[in-house]
């Protein structure tokens, strides 16, 4: 296991003067050291730092461009120290085998001499300079960290969604399998074999023959040198790509800043802002409707209530007043009943006592006056019922009405935000340009790519015509005993060594499959997405087979989830190397979602190392996303340019 523990920077691209980070890994769950910094305030010359202290001439940096090393290493001397001569980088890392525990510090300094840049690496083992690790550590960095596998560790999260396409899988996949099973060595045996073979045949060469084989030896090694040339163009215009697309990214940044993004949206906001005032329009007509119908009832409810009551007692009268002059005769018709009956004299008294009370009453009520007049069946339908779906038709219309009023508001005041044309122009050139000029980089990369597949068919179709005119010739004539002897067994070790190495691989693939697999399924959290992962043993391809068995293309997959892909492709491969390495992620959420954010926050970032350091801005790992992962985070840092100090400084603390 690797842990860093101090990072030291001395007079190195933005960094003026002498820095020291202390990176020590507070616990297994802290295990995130958080770098925040606004771009270009010099957190990928963090990440430059940590790869040029490491491997030197084959550090993979993001601002080498077309550069040789030696004008690298003086382009990246701080321009503002004051002889300008020199810069220092220093990193202290723990190597514990498990067994034992070693510290060591790796020094790179480099200055300004005469005749070019002098460089010096000093190496430290507990303390004790070593000179052997000091004179030979381009190949012992690979005992601890091999270059070859330290893009799996390093690397930037804008970047890493160009890792899902095929080509890039393929090769990443490629490099990290040759370097876990060190197949590489495979390979230089077998061109070594190769080589002992065409020794061999060509001492069984008549003279003619081996004036042809010289002819096509020249050819072929004409052929090698071009494609050597086109592999190192092809490498330049990478380097130039990440430079451009570095100044992309400034000016894409420069452009938001500056209301950009606003801008490109001005038509959609405008068409949302003449479709509110209709609706606002729409909102006003129908309370104008409303208003005309029968809400102004709710303004006198109360009064209605009144008259409902005041036309009860109103009809109350009138029908006293039609009963009251033939009540009088139908009660001394009921009284004259009476008359003869025995005990009817008590009982004709009560009864006669109790209608006239009746009458009295109901002609006391004949008397009211009934103003009203009007018929109680009018003012039937007005119930509380009918008021309260008055009061709610109202209250929707208002709360549309107010609704669309704020979003109006809302929108007219984003427009007027929105920044003129003319402010933006400089900025959206130079962001169109920088475009296009990564468009003809890819188009000439690509076209590069296929000169080198032809070339490379031209220098399998010239090692054909080599071995034909071998059998050709041999055919013909005898082979020493010697030689038959020497090239019969190196055959045979060969066709061992293809076979070797073609099981070794099956072998291992399928485990990396299934690395790669419980990746992508743990950090899309879709169990029903996929069902497998597989890879072409030949040609390194990587396949996502989904849940009925179909091929998956990455196309079909979102942009996010690609970017997953790509994630857990170095994951996978990762974990299949059984380094515990730290990682080091620049741009950690690049251009994801906030969905697929989340799944890097919560699935990747706290447990994919024991020493996870992220470098992110503020829109990345903003202040919500920061809380999320703060059970996680051990130490926190804020890189930031001082214009009067005219240095980037990094001190405790986030954003």
């Amino acid at each position: 296991m690797i842990s860093f523990h101090r990072l030291e920077l001395e007079n190195f691209g933005i960094y003026r003067g002498c820095h020291t980070i202390d990176l020590r890994p507070v616990s297994p769950k802290k295990s995130i050291v958080l770098f925040g910094g606004l771009n270009g305030g010099g957190k990928t010359t963090f990440l430059d730092a940590l790869q040029l202290v490491l491997y030197g001439k084959f550090a993979r940096c993001s601002n080498r461009k077309d550069l040789g090393y030696e004008e690298y290493l003086a382009e990246s001397i701080n321009k503002y120290v004051e002889d300008n001569s020199s810069a220092r980088l220093e990193l202290e890392f723990v190597f514990d085998n498990g067994e034992t525990e070693d510290r060591y510090n790796v020094q790179r300094s480099w200055k300004h001499q005469k005749k070019g840049i002098k460089e010096t690496v000093v190496i430290f083992r507990n303390g004790e300079f070593d000179d052997l690790l000091s004179r030979e550590w381009y190949s012992a960095v690979d005992e601890f960290i091999p270059r070859d596998v330290s893009e799996l560790f390093f690397f930037d999260g804008e970047k890493i969604e160009e890792l899902a396409n095929a080509e890039s899988s393929s090769r990443i996949i490629r490099t990290g399998i040759y370097s876990l099973l060190g197949l590489g060595l495979i390979d230089k045996l077998g061109t070594d074999l190769r080589t002992i073979n065409l020794r061999k045949d060509t001492e069984e060469l008549d003279r003619k023959s081996s004036s042809k084989l010289k002819s096509l030896e020249d050819e072929l090694s004409l052929l090698r040198k071009n494609r050597s040339q086109l592999q190192s163009s092809l490498a330049s215009k990478n380097t130039k790509l990440d430079s451009q697309r570095n100044a992309e990214r400034e000016y894409r940044d420069r452009y938001k800043n500056l209301g950009g993004e606003l801008y490109d949206q001005r038509e959609s906001h405008e068409n949302t802002l003449r479709q509110l005032k209709d609706q606002l329009q729409q909102a006003k007509t129908d309370i104008g409707k409303f208003a005309e119908g029968e809400s102004p009832l709710l303004l006198v409810q109360d009064l209605l209530q009144c008259a409902k009551k005041q036309s009860a007692n109103e009809a109350k009268a009138i029908s006293s007043r039609e009963l009251l002059n033939g009540l009088e005769a139908r009660d001394e018709e009921i009284l004259a009943k009476f008359e003869n009956h025995p005990k009817s004299e008590g009982l004709r008294k009560a009864l006669r006592t109790i209608l006239e009370e009746d009458r009295i009453s109901r002609g006391q009520e004949a008397k009211k006056e009934t103003p009203l007049n009007v018929d109680s069946l009018t003012l039937l339908p007005f119930t509380p019922s009918y008021f309260a779906d008055l009061q709610s038709s109202a209250k929707k219309l208002y709360e549309t009405y107010s609704t669309m009023d704020e979003k109006l508001t809302s929108v007219t005041r984003l427009i007027s935000t929105i920044p003129d044309e003319e402010l933006l122009s400089e900025v959206a050139t130079q962001l169109l340009a920088s475009t296009n000029e990564i468009e003809l980089i890819l188009a000439e990369m690509k076209g590069m790519e296929r000169l080198i597949a032809e070339n490379q068919k031209s220098i399998d179709s010239k090692k054909m015509e080599i071995s034909r005119l071998f059998k050709d010739q041999i055919d013909t004539k005898s082979r020493s005993d010697i030689n038959k002897k020497i090239i019969r067994r190196s055959e045979r070790v060969q066709d061992l060594l293809n076979k070797y190495k073609i099981r070794l691989i099956g072998k291992h693939i399928e485990r990396l499959e299934n690395l790669i697999r419980d990746s992508f399924q743990l950090l899309l959290r879709k169990d029903d997405l996929i069902k497998g992962i597989r890879i072409c043993p030949d040609s390194f391809a990587l396949v996502v087979i989904g849940n009925d068995d179909s091929t998956l293309p990455p196309d079909r997959l979102s942009a996010g989830e690609r970017q997953l892909l790509a994630i857990s492709i170095l994951w996978g491969l990762g974990k299949a190397s059984e380094k515990t390495l730290p990682v080091i992620i620049d741009t950690p959420l690049g251009r994801l979602d906030s969905n697929h954010r989340s799944q890097l926050l919560n699935n990747y970032f706290p447990v994919a190392s024991h020493q996870m350091i992220l470098l992110s801005t503020d829109e990345e790992i903003d202040r919500q996303y920061r809380d999320e992962l703060e059970p996680s985070i051990g130490k926190e840092y804020h890189i930031q340019y001082d214009d009067s100090k005219k240095t980037s400084t990094i001190n405790p603390g986030y954003f």
